[in-house]
């Protein structure tokens, strides 16, 4: 009977043990858990950050690219534009070197 006793109350105390590691690996389990949800609120605040930059980077970058656009387009109006002034002036300037003397007069009496 006292043998029995010894194994009950052993068997309660390795119960109690498994029980007390088991309550043990619930708290370190929430403990994982909650770290896990502060790092994924974190990763979101950071793509959120991420997403707003590249959003204000290609705000910018469109800016840009029409303004570069906008100079390109009134320089090639203007290269054009002198362009062909100065086609103008190398026309009339050939035209002018072309345009025989006058003829002397025949008087026939």
């Amino acid at each position: 009977m006292v043998q029995l006793i010894v194994r009950l109350a052993t068997s309660a105390s390795h119960l109690s043990n498994a029980l007390n590691s088991s309550a043990h690996e619930v708290v370190l389990m929430n403990i994982a858990q909650a770290n896990a949800v502060r790092v994924t609120d974190g990763l979101i605040g950071t793509l959120q950050q991420m997403n707003e930059t590249v959003m204000s980077a290609l705000v910018d970058i469109n800016s840009t690219a029409t303004r570069v656009n906008q100079t390109i387009g009134t320089n090639l109006y203007s290269f054009s534009s002198n362009l062909l002034s100065l086609a103008s002036a190398v026309v009339l300037s050939c035209e002018s070197d072309h345009i025989p003397p006058p003829r002397p007069s025949i008087h026939t009496v």
